[in-house]
């Protein structure tokens, strides 16, 4: 199974530990269910190395591709028209997995909460916005920011919590 991890959102603070962890994470599970797992870095930071050969070459060839958490705003800024993001919907057209926790999860919506104020996000799941380390308050604030007109549908996602999409919208 080829794992690769997007740092992006962590890019302003330490996204060699993002991935560290990231890694660490998926080997322990890949080791406690007995399956091989290859996990790779694809270090998108900015625009050039969104443009990187090999980091798209790594992400087409992925099975799973994960968006670790960090500063929401820096998904859809450096991802958004890149030759990574396309190789991400390449991937993900031909069966891969795309994950994302925290920031990388928000990002893949449709609408998404910065600290500069609502943006719009990747939209691989569009209708949605996602609310991580779900608190009802928040909530609250968050749709009166982001979606003001309430067209959107909300996920809040607690800690620990996993939801799988399917293309078309299969929950």
């Amino acid at each position: 199974l080829r794992v690769v991890l997007v740092p992006t959102a962590a890019a302003r603070q330490r996204p060699d530990l993002a991935a560290a962890h990231g890694r660490r994470a998926f080997e322990a599970a890949g080791a406690r269910g007995g399956v091989a797992i290859d996990v790779q870095v694809a270090g998108v930071l900015d625009g050039r190395t969104a443009a990187d050969p090999a980091n798209v070459a790594r992400l087409e060839a992925a099975h799973v591709i994960h968006l670790p958490g960090g500063d929401p705003d820096l998904l859809p800024a450096v991802l958004r028209g890149t030759p990574a993001w396309a190789a991400i919907l390449r991937a993900h057209a031909a069966g891969a997995c795309v994950a994302g926790a925290s920031a990388g999860a928000m990002a893949l919506g449709e609408r998404l909460w910065t600290r500069d104020g609502p943006m719009e996000g990747l939209v691989l799941v569009p209708g949605i916005a996602v609310l991580p380390h779900f608190d009802p308050g928040r909530a609250t604030a968050w749709r009166e920011v982001v979606d003001p007109a309430g067209r959107l549908a909300w996920l809040g996602l607690d800690e620990r919590t996993l939801v799988i999409g399917r293309p078309g919208n299969t929950w």
